[in-house]
């Protein structure tokens, strides 16, 4: 019974979708994609020029009623980039997320999803590393220090295009590295409990820590895009790709902001139905920069 009621009244559980569910709900690319090449092209020529320059990141957004192939469009310009840098033999991290209405009620949902999936991508990356050392052999290893020229206009339409989804990694668990980088970054105890258990679900092995004061969220907040620049530093291109960013909380939307203000090889790209007709959560300040000063760089 529930008070005030005369009649039962019945109680409704929330659906809890997976991060590797969530995951999936990103499209697959297509190899015959028609339309939006001049879109694609242009994302390709800024991905190829932070690939073989230390310059500062860059946005990419993509506004569009639904249903008119706003994230067909993203997933197709995300691989192709992914397949572009990979054969410039250049190191690339891709990781995505798309945001559910129900995201915009809960701090950081983004990042449970995208920084367990980059934890995941880095092992992985780190044990080729550590295999191709132990061999003594540069046998099926990239040579990362040589890139090769990739021409836009005569190419993007040949590349092998795959849907690409993050490999699981026997090197360690997620909550092992998490402490790792807690420990690079020089961050209080209480963030493997506040961030990593209860913020990240990484089921943790270690001692709980000693009771204190919970950080607060601009802690927390600068804690995530420090951990997120320090795990993706070892690579020429990180994509941050964002569908759905309208249904983005606040403060996902200012994790955001700092890596793409702190960081050099992040080239974030979002997608969005049109601002005019469905409210972005993300600071005035900083949308107005991304429309003026960060526009014209």
């Amino acid at each position: 019974m529930a008070k005030g009621y005369a009649d039962p009244v019945p109680i409704f559980q929330p659906m809890k979708i997976s991060s590797d569910q969530q995951g999936s709900r990103w499209g697959h690319a297509k190899k015959k994609f028609v339309g939006r090449a001049s879109e694609i092209k242009q994302s390709m020529h800024v991905a190829k020029e932070m690939a073989l320059n230390s310059i500062t990141s860059k946005f990419l957004f993509v506004s569009a009623p639904s249903g008119t192939g706003k994230s067909s469009l993203m997933v197709q310009a995300t691989e192709t980039v992914r397949a572009m840098v990979k054969k410039m033999k250049k190191r690339v991290i891709v990781t995505r997320y798309i945001s559910n209405e129900g995201d915009s009620r809960i701090p950081f949902s983004l990042f449970r999803s995208i920084f367990k999936d980059l934890l995941r991508q880095i092992k992985h990356d780190d044990e080729g590393s550590v295999a191709s050392s132990r061999e003594g052999s540069t046998k099926g290893r990239i040579n990362f220090e040589r890139p090769v020229d990739f021409e836009i206009d005569k190419e993007w339409d040949n590349l092998s295009l795959q849907s690409n989804s993050t490999m699981s990694s026997i090197m360690s668990t997620d909550a092992t590295r998490f402490r790792f980088i807690c420990e690079e970054l020089n961050a209080p105890p209480e963030f493997a409990e506040v961030v990593g258990k209860r913020l990240l679900g990484l089921k943790s092995t270690a001692a709980p820590a000693t009771a204190s004061k919970p950080p607060d969220l601009d802690k927390i907040l600068n804690f995530i895009a420090d951990a997120f620049i320090r795990c993706t530093k070892h690579a020429d291109l990180v994509l941050l790709a964002l569908d759905d960013v309208h249904w983005m909380d606040e403060m996902s939307w200012k994790v955001v902001q700092a890596i793409f203000e702190r960081s050099e090889n992040v080239l974030t790209f979002c997608g969005s139905r049109p601002p005019s007709t469905n409210h972005l959560a993300v600071d005035e300040k900083f949308w107005s920069e991304l429309h003026g000063a960060y526009k014209e760089e």
